[in-house]
């Protein structure tokens, strides 16, 4: 079993990290993609 590099997704502007989902996607087949679902949420 060969262990894929691991990218860790943690976005800076707000917006969910599952918008990125196509480009995950495209990563997958090389890379493992550990992503943050949220980061700093306005709560109003």
């Amino acid at each position: 079993m060969t262990t894929k590099p691991i990218i860790h997704f943690a976005h800076a502007n707000g917006v969910p990290s599952l918008v990125y989902r196509k480009l995950f996607d495209l990563l997958s087949e090389n890379y493992q993609i550990i992503f943050v679902p949220l980061l700093g949420p306005d709560k109003r």
